[in-house]
């Protein structure tokens, strides 16, 4: 089920919500380690994020005592490294993160937390994970979830956009936002996530968010229907008779000109759902 199903419920239920119905390709993940040192965490969606002032703050470099001891902790070195703010620092911290809860050492959610604080998208969104799931020694929090998924969409992670999306529609954590959520979807749609290109069209079908334009829709649906979504594809022909020739023809034009833009709603605001 899709956020199909839920969309043609709510026509006719002016107070009821959209669940998350699809989470995009956020599975559940495992945390590897070895050489390259990787990070996976134990969740299946991602929530919005919190201003630095929510977090845990980084020392200040008055606070940072250069470690005698060549076995110190690595996360006290690393964290004295992070004053730098660099993202050579955040990503040696989020590295740190994952073999620390590899060997399920709670002391990775904070680690994680010192990389997001320090701008790395992807920190963010595995600490919104973590928040998801009330995992690695965190309780299970709904906005503490979704503040941070916001920072990692922010900060251009293309699955926390659509997620964040799933969130403002729903409303789960915070306040519910049809039109933020339609936001998010495009931002994520642009960079080519089928599933927010295939919840863009939903929405344009039923004016969700947005006022219901059927051509933008068979637009939306087409697009995903390319990159092989069979739902997108049976909207499509569902739709097109319905619209005229030559709409039906410029979006369909429009669809296969598309092309995924990798930055598109990255540090940018709010979007303005520019039609293509």
């Amino acid at each position: 089920t899709r956020l199909a199903e839920r969309v043609d419920r709510e026509a006719g239920k002016a107070d009821s919500t959209i669940k998350k119905a699809l989470i995009a390709s956020v599975v559940a993940t495992v945390v590897t380690t070895g050489a390259a040192g990787g990070l996976v965490i134990y969740g299946d969606k991602v929530l919005p994020t919190e201003e630095a002032s929510g977090g845990t703050l980084l020392p200040t470099s008055g606070e940072i005592t250069d470690a005698a001891d060549e076995n110190a902790a690595v996360a006290p070195a690393l964290a004295a490294s992070a004053v730098a703010g660099s993202s050579a620092d955040a990503q040696a911290l989020f590295e740190e993160a994952g073999r620390l809860l590899g060997s399920e050492d709670a002391e990775g959610a904070e680690l994680l937390r010192q990389a997001a604080n320090l701008g790395h998208a992807e920190a963010a969104f595995q600490l919104a994970q973590l928040y998801e799931q009330g995992q690695a020694g965190l309780p299970a929090d709904p906005r503490e979830a979704r503040r941070w998924t916001e920072r990692a969409a922010q900060g251009g992670e293309t699955t926390a956009m659509h997620n964040l999306g799933l969130f403002f529609f729903e409303g789960k954590g915070g306040p519910r936002d049809q039109t933020r959520a339609a936001e998010w979807f495009q931002r994520a749609a642009e960079r080519g996530l089928i599933d927010s290109q295939y919840n863009l069209g939903r929405l344009y079908e039923q004016g969700y968010g947005v006022s219901a334009d059927p051509v933008r829709a068979y637009q939306w649906y087409l697009v995903a229907a390319a990159a092989g979504d069979d739902e997108a594809r049976a909207d499509a022909e569902r739709l097109a008779p319905s619209i005229p020739t030559d709409r039906r023809r410029a979006a369909e034009r429009a669809a296969r000109d598309f092309k995924p833009t990798p930055d598109a709603g990255k540090d940018e605001g709010r979007s303005t759902l520019a039609s293509r």
